[in-house]
């Protein structure tokens, strides 16, 4: 219709036509309900066992558009209350597990001093042992030094031939301690000297020099010839050589002088009784002192030729006199 026939006057008992309805302008919140109404609305009709509420949906929409508004703002406001709760716990745990971890590094800090100090206390007293057994070692060290140069000037003195007058023999023993003294500026240190003044023998059996474990070759001749030597400065006296030989060599085999005499071979006590080991012992005593740097003939010994039992035989022999040590010397006698 026309601006002029709008303006042209309505016949008498005419209705006026009423005006196309101007569609009101949607808020944004209605807007989203709409939307959320149409998905549900797809929803329920793309799902066959929902259609039977499709009908209330159509019907219900403002009603429905309401409550979907009200889901959502209390939705949004549980979320956000839940959300500043679960943020306000999290922040006290935190809190709670730094304040945890920090007694905790406090208190092993506060350990860990306490055994420093207690490991300084530990090395402290082992310090202190220590001191003590040193001044004790230092004190028994002192001691044995004493006993020592005691006994060791006794020997000096029993050293000294008895045979000197008395006053011959204190020059001596006073000159051998200012000499020492000089030597070594210790009174303890006589044990080099008094050896030097013990007597001390060489053997020679067949004029082989006889060491440890000497191998004695019989093949040519059984006889065992014996010399001895006096390698000290002083006169020996009272000179033995002992012969000791396996049992495998019977006495009755061995023909030797009437200066060697059979002793009771290495025995042993057994049930207390005395029982003699497989071995023979015979002993040679000089008829005269040995004189220093001396080589002095013992009678031979010699092994009898119906001996044919053993390739080799075994023996120990040895040669001392008063106031010196006795070496035993091992040999092994080969015969074939």
């Amino acid at each position: 219709m026309s601006d002029q026939d709008a303006n042209q006057p309505r016949p008498a008992g005419q209705a006026a036509t009423p005006l196309p309805a101007t569609p009101a302008e949607k808020q944004p919140d209605e807007e989203f309900g709409d939307s959320v109404i149409e998905l549900v609305t797809d929803i329920i009709e793309e799902k066959a066992e929902l259609k039977p509420f499709h009908k209330f949906y159509k019907t219900n929409k403002q009603r429905v558009r309401k409550w979907i508004s009200f889901i959502i703002i209390v939705g949004l406001i549980f979320g956000y209350f839940g959300y500043s709760l679960s943020t306000l716990l999290n922040e006290k745990s935190v809190k709670e597990f730094a304040e945890t971890i920090s007694k905790l590094s406090a208190s092993i800090q506060a350990d860990s001093v306490s055994n420093e100090e207690l490991s300084r206390q530990v090395q402290e007293k082992n310090h202190q042992i220590e001191m003590l057994d040193q001044e004790k070692n230092k004190s028994e060290i002192e001691a044995e030094n004493a006993k020592n140069a005691t006994a060791e000037l006794r020997m000096l003195v029993q050293n000294i031939d008895t045979n000197n007058p008395l006053a011959t023999n204190m020059k001596i023993l006073i000159s051998k301690i200012d000499q020492n003294l000089t030597v070594s500026g210790s009174a303890s240190n006589f044990e080099a000297l008094i050896e030097s003044e013990r007597p001390q023998f060489s053997i020679f059996i067949n004029k082989i020099l006889i060491t440890n474990n000497s191998l004695i070759s019989l093949k040519k001749s059984r006889k065992i010839q014996i010399d001895i030597k006096n390698d000290s400065k002083i006169t020996a006296e009272n000179v033995f050589v002992t012969f000791s030989i396996s049992a495998a060599i019977d006495l009755t085999n061995l023909t030797y002088s009437a200066s060697w005499h059979p002793l009771l071979g290495a025995s042993s006590i057994k049930n207390g009784q005395l029982v003699e080991n497989a071995i023979n012992v015979l002993a040679w005593k000089a008829n005269a002192s040995v004189a220093a740097n001396t080589l002095y003939a013992v009678d031979s010994v010699e092994v009898s030729t119906n001996f044919t039992g053993y390739p080799v035989v075994t023996g120990v022999i040895s040669a001392y006199a008063d106031k010196s040590q006795r070496p035993d010397l091992a040999i092994s006698l080969i015969f074939y």
